[in-house]
C-alpha cells in the first residue's frame, strides 16, 4: 500500500524468508529497504538476519551486509560475532571463524571461550 511504512519486523521476516529460499538478492533488497525507509533497528534485529545469512553464505557475503549495517549506524555486538564464529565453524571454515574472532577483537569485543561454547 502506497504511503504505508513497513515495520522492521516485516522486513526482517522477508529477509529471512529470502535467505532460507536461497534468494539472497531478494533478501538484500529488503535489507536495503530498512535503510531507504529510515527504519531504525538494533544489533538484536541484525543478529536474526546474520544468523540466517551466516548459515548459508560465505564470510565475504556476510561481511558486505555487516558493512552496510555499520554504515547505517547499526554496529554488530558480541552476539553477532559469536553467531559468525559458530556458523563458520559449523561449515568447517576455521579460517573464517578465526577472522571473525579477530574482527571482533579489533572492534573491542572480546569473545571468551565460554561465550563461544555456550552459543
Amino acid at each position: 500500500v502506497v504511503g504505508v511504512r513497513p515495520s522492521a519486523d516485516l522486513l526482517v521476516s522477508l529477509m529471512c524468508r529470502g535467505i532460507q529460499a536461497n534468494y539472497t538478492a531478494a533478501a538484500e533488497y529488503w535489507f536495503d529497504e530498512l535503510f531507504r525507509n529510515g527504519i531504525g533497528f538494533e544489533a538484536d534485529t541484525l543478529n536474526v538476519v546474520i544468523s540466517e545469512l551466516a548459515a548459508r553464505e560465505p564470510a565475504k557475503v556476510v561481511g558486505t551486509w555487516l558493512r552496510k549495517a555499520g554504515a547505517a549506524g547499526v554496529e554488530p555486538d558480541a552476539a553477532t560475532y559469536i553467531i559468525l564464529v559458530n556458523a563458520a565453524a559449523d561449515r568447517g571454515d576455521m579460517v573464517a571463524a578465526e577472522q571473525w574472532n579477530e574482527t571482533a577483537s579489533a572492534a573491542g569485543i572480546g569473545l571468551t571461550f565460554d561465550a563461544l561454547v555456550d552459543a
